[in-house]
């Protein structure tokens, strides 16, 4: 007769009692309750990295109303539809039965002056498998293919009418800054910090910068939080060379005025 070891037994009794818990009713609870809920994370809009980036002559109020209601004429269903933060998402449109593709759109609107708007476009894509359990939806990607036609017909949709009513005639013509550039509304450091979260790039905000009358705030701390945002190097440099140029602007008007 065979007389079992002590850690044997005890290697034994442990098999006996995982196996009693993975049919235990709670335990499964449980575990459904996780799937689900990676299941429902993995369907919300976290946005997605790319697209196509274009620029309209046309104030931002009226770029953000368009773009939203192309969308709407052409069946999506809007999520998200945020006017302060530029933000359009529609829902996801879910295609196939046992293999699923779901695509979903994102704009993202800056307003560059108070008759351009830069907006970003991607149309992304995510995958999954539906056989006997639902799996979690795959990471977004952007779809190149389908972000450069939708961005093509937005532009060709806007631009049917993508002009601006007639400026009001004023009795003196307003001060054309320094650098030859139109008055334009001035930027901050939050709008350099949401054209990076926007991923807009390096060059288009840049040119933005260089366009545009600037107040930024560049002391030790302000230029930490842009780092910590991730505005890059060579954004900052432009940033405090916009502010010089801002300032000799207003100290060669006070000259003037003297």
């Amino acid at each position: 007769m065979t007389i079992l070891g002590p850690h044997y037994k005890l290697i034994v009794l442990s098999t006996v009692l995982l196996i009693l818990s993975a049919q235990s009713p709670i335990f499964t609870q449980g575990r459904h309750e996780r799937k689900q809920q990676q299941i429902e994370e993995s369907a919300k809009a976290n946005g997605v990295s790319g697209g196509t980036t274009i620029q309209i002559t046309l104030s931002y109020d009226k770029t953000f109303d368009r773009v939203l209601n192309y969308l709407k004429r052409n069946d999506y269903t809007i999520d998200i539809g945020n006017r302060d933060s530029g933000q359009i998402v529609t829902a996801m449109i879910i295609k196939g039965g046992y293999s699923q593709t779901g695509t979903r759109i994102y704009v993202s609107l800056i307003k560059d002056s108070d008759t351009s708007t830069t907006m970003k476009i991607a149309v992304s894509e995510q995958k999954r498998k539906k056989l006997l359990q639902t799996e979690p939806w795959g990471t977004a990607k952007v779809d190149s293919e389908a972000t450069s036609k939708l961005a093509d017909n937005i532009k060709t949709a806007l631009g049917t009418s993508a002009t601006e009513d007639p400026p009001v005639q004023r009795a003196q013509e307003p001060i054309v800054p320094a650098n030859n550039t139109k008055p334009r509304d001035r930027l901050f450091n939050s709008d350099v910090i949401r054209m990076t979260k926007n991923e807009l790039g390096d060059e288009v905000i840049i040119n933005v910068i260089r366009s545009s009358a600037t107040s930024f705030d560049l002391s030790v701390d302000s230029l930490i939080q842009l780092k910590n945002a991730g505005v890059s190097k060579k954004v900052i440099e432009a940033m405090q060379a916009s502010n010089k140029i801002s300032s000799c602007s207003i100290c060669d008007q006070r000259s003037t005025n003297s």
